[in-house]
């Protein structure tokens, strides 16, 4: 019995000891909170590309697919350096003797729009993504994608794309 206190104490002391948020923070996350729009685009484009032969993709779709994925990789790469000199102005005027506060609301609000900017460019690709299937080749695309976690799915065929280097594209 003495032995169960013990260790009944010892766990009690352990979680009080951690964070609430650490403890509880699995447990209330949901899976899609982590997908972020860029995420999605770029995922789908792999798809596509993925499962071009079972969807019979044309050539021209291929490489419309591949621009798509190209363009919004490299319209990223700007506005995220965009955000990051933006973070460093603001840390720079937070500097000042005398900070002005409406220059920074200023960079805050420009920081955003550019954030708000950006998730419409992500939008507007992933349509256009979806867009570049016909009706037939988007009813198969969701059969395969929701097929692709059973046995032999998704993770077989991704395993395979790397191997062959077709994943590169």
């Amino acid at each position: 019995m003495k032995k169960l206190m013990v260790i009944v104490l010892s766990l009690a002391f352990i979680l009080a000891a951690m964070p609430a948020q650490n403890v509880f923070a699995k447990w209330s996350e949901c899976p899609d909170d982590k997908v972020d729009l860029d995420d999605k685009v770029f995922k789908k484009a792999k798809f596509l590309l993925m499962y071009e032969d079972e969807l019979g993709l044309s050539d021209g779709q291929i490489k419309q697919i591949k621009d798509i994925k190209v363009k919004a990789k490299k319209y990223l790469i700007d506005k995220k350096a965009e955000i990051y000199k933006i973070k460093v102005d603001i840390k720079d005027a937070m500097y000042e003797d005398d900070i002005d506060t409406g220059k920074i609301n200023k960079l805050i609000d420009k920081k955003y729009d550019i954030k708000k900017e950006k998730a419409k460019y992500l939008v507007n690709s992933y349509v256009l993504l979806k867009n570049t299937l016909n009706d037939d080749q988007k009813e198969k695309a969701k059969d395969i994608w929701m097929g692709m976690y059973k046995e032999g799915g998704y993770m077989h065929k991704a395993r395979g794309m790397m191997h062959s280097g077709k994943h590169m594209r």
